[in-house]
């Protein structure tokens, strides 16, 4: 019974670690979409702040702007495809981490059940045992 115990004890001992990380990993995915988010505002703000790709005047730097567009763009598609990887594996994760924590539920429900009953056999001998010696 003490080593049924040990294992439960073990075992959510893994269990909080397990959620733990996943916490830890979770907490540093969203670091990284804040900083693209960031990253993305101050390319929109450059960009937003750019004259229009006809608009040729000022010191001759309008292809370079134009450029600055298209590289806007693509940072932004990037930016968006990376939040979509990245909600889509915290997704995987959340559901992957309510799984196991339901089956180690149920493991452990089963496990006490265990339990109970062997205790439940043993007070039943123990009390045999009494009434045996009684009837002596």
């Amino acid at each position: 019974m003490q080593a049924s115990l040990s294992k439960l004890a073990a075992e959510n001992e893994e269990l909080r670690s397990r959620s733990q990380e996943m916490i830890y990993e979770n907490q540093c995915l969203a670091d990284i979409i804040r900083s693209w988010t960031r990253s993305s505002a101050c390319l929109g703000n450059l960009h937003g702040a750019m004259k229009p790709s006809g608009d040729k005047s000022g010191l001759g730097y309008g292809s370079k702007i134009d450029q600055l567009g298209v590289d806007t763009y693509i940072v932004n598609h990037t930016t968006l495809q990376f939040r979509q990887q990245l909600d889509t594996k915290i997704a995987g994760l959340e559901t992957n981490l309510v799984r196991h924590f339901a089956g180690s539920q149920q493991n452990l429900a089963d496990d006490i059940a265990l339990l109970k009953s062997q205790v439940a056999e043993i007070i039943e001998c123990l009390k045999e045992v009494r009434d045996a010696k009684k009837g002596e």
